[in-house]
């Protein structure tokens, strides 16, 4: 990482920005046509051509990414940031947005650290991505211990409603059976 020119970081930025830009326009599509294909078909969307562009523009990035960052430290962006988006959120926009934001963190304080302690810069970015995954696994568990006793805590709360509201309601009087025909 320390090694990379200013030329070296034009063609990066040549190559990522407007793959990130084609990812923002069409992010509805991508993720339409990645997670539900037959319904993407049958409305008529080309789910080869969406692959394909999909496909191609994240081959493109992570083959420059490789020349300048390494294999490990990209395969390490392209895994821990997600994983940690997928434990600490529910729906894709908020797990892209913990994806970047842990990225983003891993990279300044993993940086941050190897300077002083004289690390090796892209080792010290994957342990700190590893830490924040590592973190958000319990985090996680905490989160859903909580939400399952808020749960249980609720319907609790509705069961003792419905009981007392059984017992309030005056039940009918019980009318006599009809005399039977001898």
């Amino acid at each position: 990482i320390l090694g990379i020119t200013r030329a070296d970081t034009l063609v990066l930025l040549a190559v990522s920005v407007p793959v990130l830009v084609a990812h923002i326009v069409f992010y509805k599509e991508f993720l339409f046509v990645s997670f539900d294909r037959e319904m993407a078909r049958t409305m008529g969307y080309n789910v080869t051509f969406w692959n394909l562009f999909l496909y191609f523009t994240l081959g493109l990035v992570i083959a420059f990414a490789m020349q300048f960052a390494g294999v490990i430290l990209v395969f390490n962006f392209l895994v821990l940031p997600a994983v940690t988006g997928l434990l600490l959120a529910r729906n894709m926009t908020t797990i892209f947005a913990v994806a970047v934001l842990s990225a983003v963190i891993a990279a300044v304080v993993g940086f941050a650290l190897s300077v002083p302690f004289d690390l090796p810069s892209g080792p010290a970015i994957i342990a700190c991505s590893g830490v924040l995954a590592l973190l958000a696994w319990p985090a996680r568990l905490l989160h859903r211990r909580g939400y399952m006793r808020l749960r249980a805590a609720e319907r609790g709360r509705r069961v003792r409603a419905v009981r007392s509201l059984s017992r309030a309601t005056p039940r009918p009087a019980r009318r006599p059976a009809p005399p039977t025909a001898p």
